[in-house]
């Protein structure tokens, strides 16, 4: 079963706020924080969400690969604007 545009994004979306968490209590301000920087280093999960779909016992194809970069500069670019 192939995955969807949908699904991909879900892994894109999580390799970046999965890294935010921080391992400590941090406080509300620094979780925002830490997040905010995630997602102007979206780019830098690439592999990464590349790891979580192979894991998750899908193929990485040129499609899987495509959609996934446009959706991790798509949250770059929308981390910039703020």
């Amino acid at each position: 079963m192939a995955l969807s545009n949908a699904d991909i994004i879900k892994f894109a979306r999580a390799a970046v706020e999965y890294d935010a968490n921080p391992s400590y209590n941090a406080t509300p301000e620094r979780k925002a924080k830490l997040l905010a920087e995630a997602k102007r280093a979206a780019l830098s999960y690439y592999d990464q969400a590349q790891t979580d779909i192979r894991d998750s016992g899908y193929r990485v194809t040129r499609r899987v690969k495509y959609v996934l970069w446009e959706e991790l500069k798509r949250i770059a670019a929308e981390a910039e604007e703020k």
